[in-house]
C-alpha cells in the first residue's frame, strides 16, 4: 500500500503500535487499549526488522502512537526511538518508552533521545489502564473516545 492510498488520518481509527518482546505484555496492552477504546486499532508484537523498516520508510507504517518496551533482548527501546526519530516524519510521532526500571537515569536518557514520555510499567491492570487513558488523552486528544 502506498502512502497516497492510506486512509485519511482524520477518518480512520487511531493506530497504536506496541513493540515488546513479551507476548503476554503485548496481549495485555492490546486488550487494555481495545477494552477502553474499541475504535483504536492495535498492532502489538516484537520489533522485527521488517516492522522497523516499515516504520522508518517515508511511505511506511504511520501509527498515531508508538509504545516501546525499553529492555528487550538484542534490541533496546532507546535504539528503536533513535532510529524512528532519524527517519522522515519520525520527529513528530509520539513515542512512549515503558520500562521496569525505576532509576531516574532511564527516564533522563529516554527524554534525551527524544521520547515523548517515559513510564515505569505499572503492575496492576487498573493502574495500567489509567496510564494508557492518560497517554491517549495526552497524545491523541482529538481522537480519544
Amino acid at each position: 500500500m502506498t502512502r497516497s492510498t492510506l486512509p485519511d488520518v482524520t477518518t480512520r481509527s487511531p493506530l497504536i503500535v506496541v513493540l515488546d518482546d513479551d507476548p503476554h505484555e503485548c496481549t495485555l496492552l492490546g486488550t487494555l487499549i481495545q477494552d477502553t477504546w474499541p475504535r483504536c486499532a492495535v498492532q502489538a508484537g516484537p520489533p522485527t526488522a521488517a516492522l522497523l523498516r516499515d516504520l522508518t520508510r517515508p511511505d511506511g507504517l504511520r501509527p498515531d502512537l508508538l509504545i516501546v518496551e525499553q529492555d528487550m533482548p538484542g534490541c533496546m527501546g532507546l535504539d528503536i526511538l533513535r532510529t524512528v526519530r532519524a527517519s522522515p516524519g519520525g520527529q513528530t510521532l509520539p513515542v512512549v518508552i515503558l520500562s521496569a526500571d525505576e532509576d531516574p537515569r532511564g527516564a533522563a536518557a529516554a527524554h534525551h533521545a527524544g521520547a515523548s514520555a517515559y513510564h515505569v510499567r505499572p503492575t496492576a491492570p487498573a493502574a495500567y489502564r489509567a496510564l494508557l487513558a492518560d497517554l491517549l488523552r495526552t497524545f491523541l486528544p482529538d481522537r480519544a473516545d
